[in-house]
């Protein structure tokens, strides 16, 4: 089982990236084989058991229409993610509207854009997704 994690956490940080990239989320998680992945500012990209936010607003999503092959694939890939620094030029980008983003780094929504796409999604440009644009592309095909 796959899930997909929009959140919208209570932190000045969160508020500023939910504002900067014109989103009523500012984080995203990804859940997969028992654990949570993400990326967020302060520890780059990890995987936990458990969250550790305080949440205003979440919203969830499960992803059923994937191979085992493919979820090994996803999973593979954010594993070899994991400990890489987060993407505060890409952050940055959001603002000045240019591409500015590290691709050594990740922020939240594109690693998570990226792993979809590991499951069949097919997902252009996503060192510059936004968690609003995200979350617009798995609504749609959630509905």
């Amino acid at each position: 089982m796959v899930r997909v994690k929009f959140v919208k956490t209570t932190g000045i940080i969160g508020r500023l990236i939910a504002w900067f990239t014109w989103s009523k989320f500012n984080h995203v998680e990804l859940y997969a084989s028992g654990h949570w992945y993400t990326a967020q500012y302060g520890n780059g990209v990890t995987k936990s058991r458990f969250h550790k936010y305080k949440f205003m607003k979440e919203e969830v999503f499960e992803l059923k229409y994937h191979t085992r092959d493919q979820l090994s694939d996803m999973i593979q890939f954010l594993e070899e993610q994991i400990g890489k620094d987060y993407d505060y030029w890409g952050i940055f980008g959001f603002l000045v509207r240019r591409d500015v983003q590290r691709r050594s780094k990740w922020f939240c929504s594109e690693l998570i854009a990226e792993a979809l796409n590991r499951i069949g999604f097919d997902i252009d440009e996503t060192y510059k997704m936004s968690p609003e644009k995200l979350y617009q592309i798995v609504k749609a095909k959630c509905d």
